[in-house]
């Protein structure tokens, strides 16, 4: 942790072709790109801006943060009738400082687990990579995600879901760990899995959820043992949370 300064802009491209008052099957799709400090870094040399130790120019006695990021939110949902619906979801994300910066600032760094993501793992317990978490703070340059819910009708306003969970966050550079890097050849072994079952009761103006998850397959586990064989009560996640996780 350590203080930056951040001027960044970013674009956010948005679709979504759902009909409201139709059961048909839509798409939705969010993309959004972030830039931060390059033109800072064009006029460092012509306004002689400061460096600190390090050799990064600072402006407002903090260091300024030079990265670009880039997140891709894709989901499809198939609507199977009015109170059955399966939603395939997929996101990647990646972001590189450069220049002034030789690491991301850690709020904009990705993170995985919680109660819109891998649901079997606390927010940010999860990776980077194979490492086995110590400190319940992992955040990455990079993420990979993938879920498979389908939601049904129980009783009444109570709904059901079943789901499955997938992904990881990895560090690009500056990360002396091993098995935190992406790497092509190995970045499948780092997927980690999870599968649940939630209740959710609609009010109709909002839904309050219970997920319960357990994960199945761990790449923080020793080679050869990452996948769960034996499911134990222990393992399970509760995750309270007001509306649908996407």
């Amino acid at each position: 942790f350590e203080d930056k300064f951040i001027a960044a802009s970013n674009y956010i491209f948005t679709f979504n072709n759902q009909k409201i008052y139709k059961i048909i099957n839509y798409t939705y799709l969010k993309t959004k790109i972030e830039s931060s400090g390059n033109m800072l870094s064009a006029l460092s040399s012509i306004i002689e801006l400061k460096t600190n130790d390090e050799g990064s120019h600072i402006l407002f006695q903090n260091p300024f943060s030079q990265y670009i990021k880039l997140d891709v939110d894709c989901r499809r949902y198939i609507m199977l009738s009015k109170e059955s619906t399966v939603i395939f979801r997929g996101f990647f994300g990646i972001a590189y400082a450069h220049t002034n910066s030789k690491e991301l600032p850690i709020q904009k760094q990705f993170f995985s687990g919680g109660v819109n993501s891998i649901r079997a793992w606390e927010a940010f317990e999860l990776g980077p990579g194979s490492i086995q978490n110590d400190d319940n703070y992992s955040t990455g340059d990079m993420k990979l995600e993938f879920n498979i819910e389908y939601r049904f009708q129980f009783l009444n306003e109570i709904k059901s879901a079943l789901f499955i969970d997938g992904g990881n966050i990895w560090s690009v550079k500056n990360d002396p760990r091993e098995g935190s890097v992406f790497k092509l050849n190995q970045f499948v072994n780092d997927i980690a899995i999870g599968v649940g079952y939630g209740i959710r009761y609609d009010f109709d103006f909002f839904v309050i959820r219970l997920d319960i998850a357990t994960p199945i397959k761990d790449p923080a586990l020793n080679k050869g043992e990452t996948w769960i064989k034996k499911i134990k009560t222990e393992n399970f996640r509760y995750n309270l949370a007001i509306g649908y996780p996407f």
